[in-house]
């Protein structure tokens, strides 16, 4: 995530085309959910059957006025939130990781590991879109 910001101007974070996030906006998003993925993470290992559901309109996401943000404390609590996550699925047995709970969008039993995996994959959308943020900002700007 670092390596994303680094050279670009709290303008260009900022920036955003009408009815998209901004850089800050999908950065911010993400750590927004460690509060979800916290929760989730204790329904596996407490063999909840369903998952707790998303907000689909990522109301705290709107809500929360991330473009104001410094971005090295949005990378930073992020940071320090997805260690503290990680952290916790480090000491996980085999057989925690292997325990499933239905999804409630996807409506399909995930194992907590292929949940950890999805976890993954929303980060990296969200990382792409932050950094095609930033390049739209840049020719925006020219």
């Amino acid at each position: 995530m670092t390596e994303l910001i680094a050279g670009a101007t709290d303008d260009q974070l900022r920036w955003h085309p009408s009815e998209s996030w901004s850089a800050k906006r999908h950065l911010g998003h993400l750590d927004d959910l460690h509060a979800l993925d916290e929760h989730r993470l204790q329904e596996y290992l407490s063999g909840a059957t369903l998952l707790t559901p998303a907000d689909p309109r990522n109301r705290l996401t709107y809500e929360t006025d991330h473009d104001a943000m410094p971005v090295e404390a949005i990378v930073a609590r992020f940071r320090a939130h997805r260690t503290q996550l990680v952290a916790e699925m480090e000491s996980l047995v085999e057989s925690q990781i292997a325990s499933t709970a239905l999804h409630p969008r996807l409506r399909r039993p995930l194992r907590l590991i292929d949940w950890a995996y999805f976890v993954a994959e929303h980060d990296d959308h969200h990382l792409a879109a932050a950094r095609q943020a930033l390049t739209k900002s840049v020719f925006a700007k020219a």
